[in-house]
């Protein structure tokens, strides 16, 4: 959008293209199956924790498993989410896939903040069978809010075949074969795999496949393979399971001893260009290793006791959380005077271009070509929250209206506010020529005396029309003695420098106008005091 703001301070035109947009996307998958005690502890926990560079943030798109029902265990996180913040942005994904179980164990759904991502499309992947896919999978098609059509991608979220026999692996692999079919077809997208995987080692035939080459091939942007399964060297990476004793029925006991639970991403996730996933930022919440191998949760130290017990109670894995960056986000200021004085200059005259995140971790670095009449230039890697200044040149020396074609473009990829191309306005005038008819006569006088601010004593309150003539924001002596040293005083056209008053002349000239001025603004404000012979 464009917007036109009157800055009180400079009184120059500031023309502003910007959209906000968030600091970083936080997803984060979690098997919690229907809502129990604890779980809004641990959903806020989640969005208080700054793991990486200082940012915290919200969760943005929180990817479950074991949901019966989105109308049921779906939602009721949904309405958890927007209570921990006051809010109606959480909405759930509306797609239900099939599973073998009808329902007794639960499906993958999505849970996302409607003001950050959009969700574009959702579909279902595999069919079910009893010797293969035991649920189908769900792929997410997300957009960024502020941001071009382009800067989507693609979750594929899921719930694998539990179990450690011959077919149990099969039927991973079959669910595999399906998600990689599918996201082959969508050539070199910005894919997430996330779920609950339900393997102990990379060295499984499904974990291969989705790490197989071709255009959908996932990384661990970890980069930990290996068996993860009682291994004490991958401890705070396991997600299952947090206690050893049950919180509820049928919970999953055993202690911290599996990894089962995992965001794998594309290459164009791991290439640092537009949304990306930050480095560092992938965790097993609530473990940073320092519980015991097969022990609880509770006896880490990596969350407060109130938030690792809720681990314990809301269910029997960790949630999986990982941060992206955001595209860069240009925003284009240009900063000139409504009228410019003849021969005046200014290093005032500029372009601010910024790339508008909180810092430099939360988006990409911005790229982009500057260029107005004889002028390009072309600017890499700004990063989030600086501004780079181009002084811009314009035309002081013609007297009239004047128009300056300004382009910035982008470069970056996926960049919001991505093409500004402004006509740019100014009119170049003599000083005292205040109404800007192309003349400096008397009505220009009687014009700025009746505004009343010739010395007024009130700070940075004067424009042109006013009566400053020397950008000093302020109606003084000063303004009147440029005007008239232009010579352009009551003449057709005016001729800068044709008669120059002697500066004696021209200071007495100047102190008898203002006298009149002072006289005229105590008239109008009441404030004329009459003397009598008795005063």
């Amino acid at each position: 959008m464009h917007t036109v703001l009157r800055d009180s301070t400079s009184l120059l035109l500031t023309l502003l293209f910007t959209v906000t947009c968030t600091a970083q996307v936080r997803i984060v998958n979690y098997n919690t199956g229907h809502p129990r005690d604890g779980l809004a502890t641990v959903l806020e926990a989640i969005g208080e924790e700054a793991y990486v560079h200082g940012i915290h943030r919200p969760i943005d798109i929180l990817l479950v498993q074991e949901q019966r029902r989105i109308r049921t265990d779906t939602e009721n996180i949904a309405s958890l989410l927007n209570k921990i913040y006051g809010t109606s942005v959480y909405r759930t994904g509306q797609l239900e896939g099939d599973e073998t179980s009808n329902g007794s164990t639960g499906r993958p759904s999505v849970i996302y903040r409607s003001d950050v991502v959009e969700l574009l499309e959702e579909a279902t992947v595999g069919r079910i069978s009893f010797t293969g896919q035991a649920r189908q999978a769900l792929r997410y098609n997300f957009g960024l809010v502020g941001y071009p059509a382009d800067a989507s991608f693609y979750i594929y979220n899921s719930h694998y075949k539990a179990g450690n026999t011959f077919d149990d692996k099969k039927r991973r692999l079959v669910e595999a074969e399906a998600i990689r079919t599918d996201s082959d077809q969508l050539g070199t997208a910005e894919i997430i795999y996330a779920g609950d995987f339900n393997i102990r080692s990379s060295a499984e035939a499904m974990y291969r496949h989705l790490r197989s080459d071709g255009p959908g091939q996932a990384l661990d942007p970890i980069d930990s393979a290996g068996t993860w399964h009682n291994t004490n060297r991958f401890k705070q990476l396991h997600t299952q399971s947090p206690v050893t004793r049950p919180r509820y029925s049928r919970q999953t006991t055993g202690g911290m001893d599996d990894r089962l639970d995992f965001q794998l991403v594309t290459d164009e996730l791991m290439d640092s260009e537009g949304f990306d996933y930050i480095v560092g930022s992938y965790r097993a919440f609530g473990n940073n290793g320092t519980h015991p191998l097969n022990g609880e949760i509770t006896q880490g130290s990596d969350a407060a006791p109130n938030v690792l017990e809720a681990l314990t109670t809301a269910t029997d894995h960790l949630p999986v959380v990982a941060d992206y960056q955001l595209p860069a986000n240009m925003q284009v200021q240009v900063t000139i005077p409504e009228v410019i004085a003849v021969n005046q200059t200014s290093d005032a005259w500029r372009v601010s271009v910024t790339n508008n995140h909180a810092n430099p971790f939360a988006g990409d670095e911005l790229d982009y070509e500057i260029s107005w009449p004889d002028n390009t230039i072309s600017v890499t890697d700004v990063g989030g929250g600086n501004t780079i200044e181009h002084p811009i040149d314009l035309n002081f020396r013609q007297p009239g209206a004047h128009t300056l074609e300004l382009s910035v473009i982008a470069t970056s990829p996926k960049t919001a506010n991505s093409i500004f191309n402004q006509s740019i306005s100014y009119t170049v005038a003599f000083p005292g020529d205040a109404n800007k008819d192309g003349l400096f006569n008397s009505s220009d006088l009687v014009a700025v005396f009746s505004v009343g601010e010739y010395e007024d004593m009130i700070a940075n309150n004067s424009d042109w029309a006013d009566g400053d003539w020397n950008a000093d924001h302020e109606f003084d002596s000063g303004d009147l003695i440029a005007a008239f040293q232009t010579g352009a005083f009551e003449r057709d056209p005016p001729m800068a420098g044709f008669v120059v008053p002697e500066p004696t002349g021209l200071s007495l000239f100047v102190l008898g106008l203002g006298g009149v001025a002072r006289n005229l603004r105590r008239r109008r404000d009441g404030s004329t005091k009459v003397w009598s012979a008795a005063s």
